[in-house]
């Protein structure tokens, strides 16, 4: 367990409430920010999201999970959850302001379409530039300190699970020194700079190539060793470790003109390398990553009413309950395993009522007679699987 929380479980409580759309057409909106990848990409985000919509329209259901508070009050997180299986949906209009894509779109209710995952929280990453032991070693690669952490980055967020962004920081540096593990601190500090719920950080530990016997012979291998830390942004601890290896053969000596993460790039035998690396980092995050809790700060705090960093980009959708925690002040430190913790306080829920691309702002619900709560504090989706 990365924190500790002061609270028990209670129960967890599968709660169906079960909504079916009569119509077999249906009309639902979609939105998506527009960013740096441009207004397709954003378009495909806000079909998505159409579709998400058009799921808890035509058939949705309750989940929820209770837990018992300090002060020994029952305090519940929950969401609805939409149809596995919706129809194709066709977007009737479209149209962007304020940085935003929107899009309006209907789905037929009465077909049959493969089987789709329900809708999951998108959990918030960063990723850090890498370290290298050798830099002398990537003289003839493009950016690759950097692009390891736009390509990781880009990757998770294509997936669909993530709202992924790469950050020039790297937690590996100490007094001019490097470290052999993320500094839990500088871990802290960009996933509070980022808004982000995890930190992935790594080292490149060998890009050698082997020039055959005494260096008369064209080079044909290529050593790869990268290894990838994914840590906790609240704590600073280290949620797991992971290594890749990997022999490159062929003309393994890549040039400046091919820029990081270009086709180019890849189309050589180091390129496809580093794909495979890349692909195997990101498979390594997504099963460290969805097994945890999903996690969002609080931004703001006005009487009763609370807001959080993350909304429709995330998935969050009105009528989500969700666990508020107040950070106890003071770090405890490691435990065995090499986490970090601190202290947190079960103090309520927060129901969302009104979302925002990036935002969403809901009502507090006390668990507690105390429960203080502050900007900087967090709330969890308790059981999100």
């Amino acid at each position: 367990m990365i924190g500790r929380a002061r609270w028990s479980l209670a129960l967890i409580v599968p709660t169906w409430l079960s909504m079916v759309a009569n119509a077999s057409m249906i009309e639902v909106q979609g939105s998506s920010r527009i960013d740096d990848r441009g207004a397709e990409v954003a378009r495909t985000l806000a079909v998505a999201d159409a579709r998400d919509a058009a799921a808890l329209a035509i058939s949705s259901r309750l989940e929820s999970t209770e837990l018992r508070s300090p002060g020994g009050a029952l305090v519940r997180s929950g969401r609805i959850r939409g149809q596995d299986d919706i129809g194709d949906i066709r977007v009737t209009k479209e149209w962007q302001s304020d940085g935003v894509e929107h899009i309006v779109a209907t789905s037929d209710n009465s077909l049959n379409a493969p089987h789709r995952p329900n809708r999951r929280y998108k959990r918030k990453v960063a990723t850090t530039r890498f370290a290298i032991l050798s830099s002398t070693q990537a003289d003839d690669i493009d950016d690759l300190v950097d692009g390891l952490a736009s390509q990781l980055a880009r990757g998770l967020d294509d997936d669909g699970g993530f709202l992924a962004e790469s950050s020039r920081a790297s937690p590996f540096y100490r007094d001019g020194h490097m470290l052999t593990e993320p500094d839990p601190a500088s871990i802290r500090e960009i996933a509070y700079r980022s808004n982000s719920q995890f930190v992935l950080s790594g080292r490149v530990l060998n890009v050698s190539i082997e020039s055959g016997l005494f260096g008369m012979l064209e080079a044909r291998k290529r050593q790869v060793d990268i290894e990838l830390f994914v840590s906790d942004g609240l704590t600073g601890g280290s949620i797991a470790h992971h290594q890749f290896s990997a022999l490159a053969r062929g003309d393994v000596v890549v040039g400046l003109d091919k820029p990081f993460g270009s086709a180019a790039f890849y189309d050589t035998p180091l390129g496809k390398t580093i794909s495979a690396a890349l692909a195997a980092f990101k498979a390594d995050v997504a099963r460290d990553v969805t097994a945890l809790p999903f996690a969002a700060h609080i931004v703001h705090v006005d009487d009763w009413r609370v807001t959080i960093d993350a909304g429709v980009t995330s998935s969050i959708a009105p009528g989500d309950t969700l666990l508020v925690y107040h950070r106890m002040p003071g770090w405890l430190g490691s435990l065995s395993g090499g986490y970090s913790t601190q202290e947190e306080e079960l103090v309520g829920s927060v129901t969302v009522d009104h979302v925002q691309p990036l935002t969403a702002t809901g009502t507090l619900i006390a668990g507690t007679a105390a429960g203080p709560v502050a900007a900087g504090d967090f709330v969890r989706f308790a059981d999100d699987h």
